[in-house]
């Protein structure tokens, strides 16, 4: 029997993308204790360049809990806080789930 190398398996990513429109904060994974702070990582990189509309991308979040949840509470509040709109774009039936247990859907923009 021969062993054969594994791919290797990133549990989260974020990357930064821009189309002429408003800043794009994509991820991909689950967002959870040990990610988080990736996902804040490059969020930081453009907070404070980014006045206008922030988005973060969450179609391809597998899984979110609360160290998600409070990424995005603190992303919210330093976007809102320099006059901008912080909005998430397609999160997935857990995240979503997640968003409404915490009440945060009424607080955050959230688009399909």
């Amino acid at each position: 029997m021969t062993a054969r190398s594994l791919p290797d398996f990133e549990p989260f990513a974020a990357r930064v993308a821009s189309d002429n429109g408003p800043l794009v904060i994509q991820a991909r994974g689950e967002l959870d204790l040990g990610t988080a702070p990736r996902l804040w990582d490059a969020l930081a990189g453009v907070l404070d360049d980014n006045h206008g509309e922030l988005v973060i991308d969450l179609e391809g979040v597998s899984f979110m809990d609360a160290q998600g949840i409070k990424i995005l509470v603190r992303a919210l509040k330093h976007v809102e806080t320099n006059g901008g709109k912080l909005v998430l774009r397609s999160p997935q039936r857990q995240a979503r789930r997640v968003l409404e247990l915490t009440g945060l859907d009424d607080y955050l923009t959230i688009e399909p």
